[in-house]
């Protein structure tokens, strides 16, 4: 391009995050030259930039995901895509015992990942088979992750706001039973994310498909040094399977 620096200049303006608009003044042109990354959003809603180093590490973690367990959320992709295709809408319901800790993470990065990837009609919840309070060492792990989560209400059972977009609305989190009135009631999937919730709940009442995806409590870490880190591991686990999972949705439905 040397011969084009005498009459024209380079203005380079940042757009979200996948793509940049170079502008070459003087010429009635536009450039779309691609920042690298091989997976962007397709609707309007962008992400919190404080986000974008946990995403894409997410995203490119998945050849950390075993042939097993990608099975598994292959399995419960294809049913949810058959689902989105069929009614334009489906609800995911994640369980574990306590509704404190691992529901609560999938329940925020499905969601997330379902804004990253545009795939609209897909709702996300969370609950357990009794009510505690969610863990004040997952709410510190999804800040560190780069989510924005307030208090709305203090207690027993504090109600966190988790902000995931400037533009969208808030994901309220608290501990709940699966069943609910805040959760959906009939026809939604059920996602067991611990071994004791899937003996403890055998049946789900008014949940169209079952699924087993267990995740290690990081609860064994709380009180000792490494408690950060060990939910921070969980964290990142979960975010990278349900970025795995929606994305293999977000194909499939196109």
């Amino acid at each position: 391009m040397e011969g084009c620096q005498s009459r024209f200049h380079f203005r380079e303006l940042l757009m979200p995050r996948s793509w940049r608009i170079v502008v070459l003044t003087g010429m009635a042109s536009l450039l779309l030259v691609g920042t690298g990354q091989s997976e962007k959003r397709k609707d309007d809603i962008s992400l919190l930039m404080s986000l974008d180093s946990f995403v894409e590490q997410a995203i490119k973690g998945r050849g950390e995901i075993s042939d097993q367990r990608r099975q598994e959320l292959g399995e419960l992709a294809r049913e949810s895509a058959a689902v989105l295709k069929d009614q334009g809408r489906l609800e995911l319901v994640f369980v574990c015992t306590h509704n404190s800790r691992r529901s609560q993470m999938a329940q925020v990065w499905a969601h997330v990942a379902s804004v990253h990837y545009g795939v609209s009609g897909l709702a996300t919840y969370s609950g357990g088979t009794e009510t505690t309070a969610c863990n004040p060492r997952t709410v510190a792990a999804l800040k560190t992750a780069g989510l924005a989560v307030d208090s709305r209400r203090q207690g027993e059972n504090p109600v966190y706001r988790v902000h995931f977009s400037e533009r969208a609305k808030p994901l309220q989190l608290f501990s709940k039973v699966y069943h609910d009135e805040e959760n959906p009631s009939q026809d939604f999937f059920a996602v067991i994310c611990c071994s004791e919730a899937d003996t403890n709940c055998p049946v789900v009442e008014g949940t169209s498909h079952r699924y087993a995806l267990h995740y290690l409590d990081p609860k064994v870490s709380d009180e000792t040094p490494t408690e950060a880190e060990t939910y921070m591991e969980r964290n990142r686990q979960i975010a990278r399977e349900m970025f795995y999972l929606v994305s293999i949705i977000s194909a499939a439905i196109q």
